[in-house]
């Protein structure tokens, strides 16, 4: 088979296997290298090649899912951790997480960060004695605990918080962070967090995302998912994403609509609307005294929305 031929089945079938090419072939890796310099393929990693076109429309975490699956095809004897680790499991995390280059492998006997001479590429390897692991897609990685437990000693809350409900919702218990050790009072209050704000009735990393910010802002803690009657359709009641209730009674409720609150057409403006405000009547008529509505544009800056849900009536965690 010629070269060009090979080098198209290898980038075809590493494509469809989501992760990017990878061979021992001198000849053909010299080969994909000069396809690099003509900016046909891009190469993310050592040694690691990926058309440019489809690369580039790749987001952070798909990113950093092709470049851990080709490596573990190179070291099979590597084990994946922290948040390379989170990566593969099935569990909603933030781009911001991948948004760099570093890859985090199980090293049982030290830490330490290694940098490509040549590349962006940079290694850390994370001390985990005696590490268990599962295997996803041909890689090893750390155990879902391990994983929530590595990542919550680095990743600020906003970040942690959405993996840790995501974990416990695909069954984590969280009780097992417990049996990791902590080596500090920041260890200890990172993973305290984790184990006293996790709650897995947050439907979505948007939803989590929020209770962080109310959190860190000091705000009293809301209860999720709360029930109220649908005398139109009994089967279906309404459910509120966040509900404060107040000892003088009152009921804040707090909606969060998403990234794609309406859309672009008019008339799914409009329906979307309407239905909005029919729901929010139903919801007043139970004792709703308030209802702030908020989307992702709102949560990456929370000032306003601090502001509104304090007007509204929520108060501050004493």
């Amino acid at each position: 088979m010629k070269i060009d031929s090979q080098i198209e089945r290898l980038l075809d079938e590493s494509q469809n296997a989501h992760r990017c090419a990878v061979t021992t072939d001198v000849n053909l890796r010299r080969k994909l290298r000069r396809r690099c310099e003509s900016g046909e393929l891009t190469m993310p990693y050592p040694q690691l090649f990926a058309r440019k076109e489809t690369w580039d429309a790749l987001n952070p975490r798909e990113k950093k899912r092709h470049v851990i699956l080709a490596l573990a095809m190179v070291r099979p004897d590597w084990i994946f951790c922290a948040q390379s680790a989170a990566c593969l499991y099935g569990i909603e995390q933030s781009y911001q997480i991948h948004d760099n280059p570093m890859i985090h492998i199980a090293s049982t006997h030290e830490s330490g960060i290694y940098r490509a001479r040549r590349s962006d590429a940079v290694m850390h390897r994370v001390y985990t004695p005696n590490p268990q692991y599962n295997v996803i897609n041909g890689a090893k990685v750390t155990t879902l605990p391990c994983t929530i437990y590595q990542c919550a000693l680095v990743l600020p809350f906003e970040q942690i918080l959405p993996l840790a409900d995501s974990a416990v919702r695909s069954g984590m218990a969280l009780d097992d962070l417990r049996q990791f050790p902590v080596h500090s009072a920041t260890e200890a209050l990172a993973i305290g967090n984790v184990l006293e704000y996790t709650d897995p009735r947050s439907e979505n990393g948007g939803e989590t995302l929020a209770r962080s910010r109310f959190i860190e802002r000091g705000l009293m803690i809301p209860q999720l998912q709360k029930e109220f009657p649908n005398p139109q359709n009994p089967e279906y009641p309404f459910r509120v994403d966040f509900i404060w209730i107040l000892p003088d009674g009152r009921m804040i409720v707090a909606e969060y609509d998403g990234m794609t609150k309406y859309g672009n057409d008019r008339k799914t403006i409009a329906n979307r609307v309407h239905r909005e405000k029919l729901r929010d009547e139903a919801l007043r008529q139970h004792g709703v005294t308030a209802i702030i509505h908020f989307d992702y544009e709102d949560l990456l800056n929370p000032n306003e929305l601090i502001a509104k849900l304090v007007a509204a009536g929520v108060p501050y965690r004493r």
